[in-house]
């Protein structure tokens, strides 16, 4: 009876192994950093496409009004208002709700009641995707902290936004103050001086049209990103953690997309997204 032989199979040296081992290493090492900068070239594409929509409304708005939407909207101020109720009024991006597609939260809101009043309190927490970026540094969808008008409480909360108007540009100064409009080149959402004569300190709520940009709008910062809020960053690094009893925190009503803010704190915060270094 004849033997069946058999083929011996090749196997691996420990040196082929070893380098095997060495190459799905590399590769499992290479491979998070490539996954996450694609998720993150991800996410800025759709932080700029946010943007591109909110100015298209905002553009839109103007076509069909003839001119920008008021920084301060509703109809329970008297105009011009002065500076407290400036941080409690509805926002330029309510008045751009419908043309995002969201008319079902903007005739959620009462604009007989201001932005603050408890009976907007379920609408301005309500988050809405395209005023939040997905790289924002801030993950917490809500702020903290929000006032009353009426019972002046801290307990109220609001959602995010990560895109601010570009109210000014704001020129470095070793004389003036950062908060002192001399220091300041309007833009589209401009506001004029404030009146010192009043009894108390009063700002106008100017509304203009593009025909007034004289520079054209490709050279014109209607809306900026602003992500983080209402936390500090400077460069891209946190720099100071929110605390309502910090005197150099920012106004965290800012960082809502559905309550308004002070022209002032729009341009001198440390935070806004105002041009320092050009003149537009």
């Amino acid at each position: 009876m004849t033997a069946i032989k058999r083929k011996r199979r090749p196997a691996l040296t420990i040196v082929e192994v070893l380098v095997v081992v060495s190459i799905l290493g590399l590769l499992f090492a290479i491979l998070p950093p490539a996954v996450n900068s694609a998720r993150e070239s991800s996410r800025r594409v759709q932080c700029a496409n946010n943007l591109r929509q909110i100015l298209i409304a905002v553009t839109s708005f103007h076509g069909a009004n003839g001119q920008l939407q008021s920084l301060y909207n509703g109809e329970i101020s008297k105009r011009p208002m002065p500076r407290p109720m400036h941080f409690h009024e509805h926002s330029w991006q309510n008045s751009i709700l419908p043309l995002l597609e969201h008319q079902p939260m903007y005739e959620s809101l009462d604009f007989k009641s201001r932005a603050t009043d408890p009976k907007n309190a379920q609408s301005v927490n309500t988050r809405i995707q395209t005023f939040v970026c997905r790289s924002t540094p801030n993950t917490d969808g809500l702020i903290r902290h929000i006032y009353d008008f009426a019972t002046s409480t801290s307990n109220g909360t609001a959602a995010r936004s990560d895109y601010v108007a570009t109210a000014a540009v704001r020129w470095q100064n070793q004389i003036h103050s950062d908060f002192d409009p001399r220091l300041w080149h309007r833009g589209a959402w401009g506001e004029p001086l404030p009146d010192d004569t009043a009894t108390v300190v009063t700002y106008g709520t100017r509304r203009i049209s593009f025909d007034a940009i004289r520079d054209g709008l490709s050279h014109t910062t209607l809306v900026a990103e602003s992500a983080g809020r209402p936390d500090r960053y400077e460069n891209g690094i946190l720099e100071e953690r929110f605390d309502p009893n910090s005197p150099t925190a920012m106004d965290n009503h800012m960082a809502a997309w559905a309550i308004s803010t002070d022209f002032v704190w729009i341009v001198a915060c440390k935070t806004s997204a105002d041009d320092r270094a050009t003149r537009g």
